[in-house]
């Protein structure tokens, strides 16, 4: 399994902040997640490495040794971190890739702001009043 990095989009003309601040907020929670007490448990074969948005490649014998990617509310636990621990259970070959990259869109920290999409990133800490909200188009 290998995880990328990733970029906003070019084609909704990100802001310097946008272009630059986010890439670098995300490598500042990867290094939080990878001390992180809950991802550091014994039965996790390989060191935690942020799989962002799902931008990740990983084998069909791995991904199926892992049960796959949850079925999980959107308002639930991220479901690429849920994919990440599980596969780092049946293997010690997870990398992070920086020349994979995948371009995200804008729309959620444009809609919420910097400080709650980055709580709604961080286990859910924030969560819309409005359920439908969760779900930025």
């Amino acid at each position: 399994m290998v995880c990328g990095r990733s970029l906003p989009r070019r084609d909704e003309s990100p802001s310097p902040a946008e272009r630059y601040l986010l890439p670098a907020v995300v490598r500042a929670t990867a290094l939080y997640g990878r001390h992180r007490a809950r991802h550091r448990h014994p039965r996790h074969l390989a060191p935690y490495v942020l799989c962002h948005g799902h931008n990740l490649a990983i084998t069909a014998g791995l991904y199926l040794r892992c049960g796959g990617t949850p079925r999980i509310p959107l308002e639930g636990p991220p479901e690429d971190v849920v994919l990440l621990n599980r596969a780092r259970e049946h293997s010690d070959r997870i990398a992070r890739a920086e020349r994979m990259v995948v371009h995200t869109s804008l729309r959620r920290l444009r809609a919420w702001g910097a400080r709650r999409t980055l709580l709604w990133c961080w286990d859910r800490r924030y969560l819309p009043g409005d359920p439908k909200q969760v779900h930025v188009r």
